[in-house]
């Protein structure tokens, strides 16, 4: 079965309020998740489910990037997705590349965990599926974390560079298609590199031919870090129009 993943941090969970998204609707997609999922959505974790509506994010009030995907797949994409995504984690230490390891992480916080989870959660979906996953693509959405950080911000591009090399190593596919959302996070106090990671996120792609910078800065925000509903499904959108964009251009 061919898929899509999602992978990332609190946008890619989905943390955008439902509001005027009944129409976003699409029963005829495939979704399987894993993540940072509050208890009340705890039933819609490590299970394929068919269809994806508004409200499977981190709560039942909450979306993502997924419904905009969805709106935007052209004809011939597949209409499946594997998401594992987990709020307020870094590159630098989270979701750290296997091949940067310097121990087996064991649990949360150690370097890698995110990574793994993220291994695992491929494994599962696989298995249940009961056929082989092939990935036809990654969104991936991260990076706010990592603006806290100077270290974080300064080493991101090689860090992200490392991470896409590594999961395309996993998956089998060195030429997968990769689409990276930029950040819309501004500099603060509490985002001080903010800047430096955007200039990380469009210079790891510039230099791989099979990724794509999705913009966001435009986009409006429901706070400093996530976006409203309306942004999510137009970051969604934007999303699957790159990967479109990624697809022919292989053709």
């Amino acid at each position: 079965m061919k898929v899509f993943l999602i992978a990332g941090q609190s946008n890619a969970v989905g943390t955008s309020p439902t509001d005027g998204l009944e129409g976003y609707v699409f029963p005829d997609v495939l979704l399987w998740q894993a993540g940072e999922f509050t208890e009340e959505n705890e039933k819609l974790q490590n299970v394929w489910l068919r269809g994806v509506r508004p409200g499977m994010g981190y709560t039942p009030r909450h979306s993502g990037i997924e419904l905009g995907i969805c709106a935007g797949l052209k004809k011939g994409m597949p209409r499946a997705f594997v998401r594992y995504a987990y709020g307020t984690t870094d590159l630098v230490r989270d979701w750290r590349s296997e091949s940067l390891w310097r121990a087996l992480p064991g649990k949360r916080g150690d370097a890698g965990w995110e990574y793994l989870c993220w291994k695992n959660a491929f494994l599962r979906a696989q298995e249940a599926a009961g056929e082989p996953l092939e990935a036809e693509g990654l969104f991936f959405m991260q990076g706010e974390s990592d603006a806290y950080s100077r270290e974080g911000a300064a080493r991101y591009a090689e860090n992200l560079a490392a991470l896409l090399s590594d999961m395309r190593a996993f998956l089998g596919r060195a030429d997968l298609p990769v689409c990276i959302g930029e950040i819309a996070t501004k500099v603060s106090a509490y985002a001080p590199y903010a800047e430096q990671v955007r200039a990380g996120q469009r210079a790891c792609c510039a230099r791989d031919k099979n990724a794509a910078w999705v913009p966001s800065a435009d986009l409006p925000m429901s706070d400093g870090w996530h976006y409203t509903a309306r942004g999510a499904v137009a970051l969604g959108e934007r999303f699957a129009a790159a990967m479109a964009r990624l697809t022919e251009e292989r053709r």
